[in-house]
């Protein structure tokens, strides 16, 4: 997660920017001190909270429904009012905002800024995935464009215990740390469309529609920098969607160093995964996954746990009271049932609040261990979508590379004197509808020299894109490595803070859970001994 603003360092080059290509005021970055960014005309209190460096912080303020746009009166959504509170603002900014609003920012985000770990947020629908089903459906989403980086599932939203109300509620938090986190992007809190997000005055309706047509169509053909500043040479990229990428193509390492493919949990389809002493250890994103499905079997088994002590409970307290009304009996036998009485009634009531210590234990485990073990699983997520834009824009560099040498072969024919047919490279497979068009065409032509002049005209100009578009490949790879690479090391240091900040606190829940329940019994053992 880099914290520098927007700009080329290394061997990048900056691109000339056609007047075209420059994106309306609306959407540019604000100018901030040290920038030379483009500046706008847009000015309110939230571009002037954000641009001050006190600290801003966002929280969800309350969820509630609204059927305000609807056709239909009978359905509602639920609207999330946003807070951001400042240092220097003695008054609050309330905005009401929709989740989808939330996914289409996200979205946006991504699209501008591909190589910057963008915060996930929670999934809009909570259903049961395990991890055979999450890693085919990234597999089968090969083709997309780009990934949200955002799974469907972990194993909090999973919980069948949980109500709407609780959803909601996690909903709510995972929002505002999406919000906080976006804060502490110095590119993302510095851009204009961030801060009208954040405006109750501004309509995101007509924001992110005027976003998307400044943004290319496709990621891969965009500036990897920043896509609304994209040079109109990009248009000219062949696109690699068509092709399976690898998901785990040269995974990261706990020290944001690249693995090799034969690392054993990122072996690539059937080829055997040799151990290699001298390869770093897997990335500790590998390892959040199966911490969560492990906390989520130990959270059921809890809950069971809970359920069972409350039935034992109950069944020690209907004992209890059996025993208060007794048949006719002996007076020494009456004594002896009314101790039993009290024992079985001091031993339903350990099952009672050691119940209780369950269902808080739970609690904790659900909002101060579950949620950020499932922020860290959707980051797992995040992580694999920036590899997959690296591995993908290779594969592009393979194309245009591929296409300039088939242009140069056919430049070498057409100079000759030849006639050529408008694919040289395609001899390995058979001719499609159009290139059989283009050979009748050829043989039916009545001023062939002609022909093959404007062939040769449209070639060279091809082939002069081509080798400008082979540039700012070369150009782009280098920036790309660079900036997955170091934003990577960036979000695995501080993941493996909060890792262990996570791990600490469930340790400390445990031992409370485990002190409180000693405490139950040795008072109740106390007071059956007296008896």
């Amino acid at each position: 997660m880099t914290e520098n603003e927007p700009g080329r360092s290394g061997s990048h080059k900056q691109h000339t920017l056609d007047s075209s290509s420059v994106p309306d005021e609306s959407v540019l970055l604000y100018k901030t001190a040290g920038t030379t960014l483009a500046t706008s005309n847009y000015d309110s209190r939230v571009t002037k909270m954000l641009r001050n460096q006190s600290k801003v912080q966002a929280m969800i303020a309350e969820a509630g429904n609204s059927n305000e746009g609807m056709s239909n009166s009978s359905k509602k959504y639920v609207v999330y009012t946003i807070r951001l509170v400042s240092d220097d603002e003695n008054d609050d900014i309330n905005t009401r905002r929709r989740y989808s609003d939330f996914e289409s920012l996200r979205e946006v985000l991504v699209k501008t800024f591909p190589l910057v770990v963008i915060p996930p947020i929670p999934p809009k629908n909570y259903f049961r995935l395990n991890v055979m089903e999450l890693v085919s459906s990234s597999s089968a989403s090969g083709a997309s464009d780009i990934d949200s980086g955002t799974p469907e599932s972990y194993s909090y939203i999973n919980s069948t215990h949980l109500n709407k109300n609780k959803l909601i509620e996690h909903r709510k938090r995972l929002l505002a740390s999406f919000l906080n986190s976006c804060l502490q992007i110095s590119q993302i809190r510095n851009l204009e469309f961030f801060a009208k997000f954040l405006d109750p005055n501004a309509n995101w309706s007509d924001e992110i529609k005027l976003i998307y047509n400044h943004l290319p169509k496709s990621i891969y053909q965009s500036n990897p920098e920043n896509g609304l500043k994209t040079d109109p040479l990009y248009s000219h990229l062949p696109i690699p969607s068509d092709h399976p990428i690898n998901m785990f193509l040269r995974p990261i390492s706990s020290n944001g160093k690249r693995l090799s493919r034969k690392a054993g949990l990122f072996s690539n389809g059937g080829e055997s995964s040799e151990p290699n002493s001298d390869q770093s250890p897997p990335a500790l994103a590998s390892y959040t996954s199966g911490l969560d499905l492990i906390n989520r079997r130990i959270t059921e088994n809890f809950i069971g746990i809970s359920k069972d002590y409350s039935e034992l409970g109950s069944v020690f307290n209907a004992i209890s009271m059996d025993l208060s009304d007794p048949p006719e009996i002996s007076i020494r036998d009456n004594i002896v049932s009314a101790k039993l009485n009290v024992i079985f009634d001091k031993i339903g009531q350990v099952f009672d609040r050691s119940y209780i210590t369950i269902n808080s234990l739970v609690s904790d485990l659900e909002t101060k261990f579950s949620e950020p073990l499932g922020e860290a699983v959707q980051y797992t997520s995040v992580l694999q979508s920036l590899n997959k834009f690296e591995a993908r824009k290779l594969k592009q560099q393979e194309l245009v590379d591929a296409e300039i040498k088939e242009k140069k072969q056919a430049l070498q024919v057409l100079q000759s004197g030849q006639s050529v047919p408008d694919a040289v490279g395609s001899r390995f497979k058979l001719p499609g509808f159009k290139k059989l068009s283009s050979y009748v065409t050829d043989m039916m032509d009545q001023n062939p020299e002609l022909t093959r002049k404007q062939k040769l005209e449209d070639v060279k100009q091809r082939l002069s894109t081509l080798e400008k578009c082979q540039k700012i490949m070369i150009s782009d790879i280098s920036y790309i490595t660079d900036e997955i690479g170091k934003n990577s090391e960036t979000f695995h240091e501080k993941q493996l803070k909060e890792l262990l900040g996570i791990l600490a606190r469930y340790n400390s829940f445990l031992m409370a859970w485990a002190q409180k329940n000693v405490d139950v019994w040795e008072d109740i053992r106390d007071e059956i001994a007296k008896l």
